[in-house]
């Protein structure tokens, strides 16, 4: 499903890049906010899982915890 729909609005991206339509673009502009506000949500939710598992390598010293140290 998720593969279905970035075809589907990656071919709409593309038909507004063409198609100089107001109803286009208007359904482009809200696509493209919604855009903006999911990749900020997974880098926020991306960045604290990352931390959340190396700190936590860090913490209890597990093997090669040392690695951990530098990607924070």
């Amino acid at each position: 499903m998720p593969l279905f729909l970035t075809i589907f609005f990656g071919c709409f991206m593309v038909v507004q890049f063409f198609v100089p339509h107001p109803w286009v673009a208007s359904i482009s502009t809200r696509l493209q906010g919604w855009t903006v506000i999911v990749a900020a949500a997974a880098v926020v939710l991306g960045v604290a899982n990352l931390s959340w598992i190396h700190l936590g390598k860090i913490s209890k010293r597990e093997k090669d915890w040392l690695y951990s140290i530098p990607l924070l």
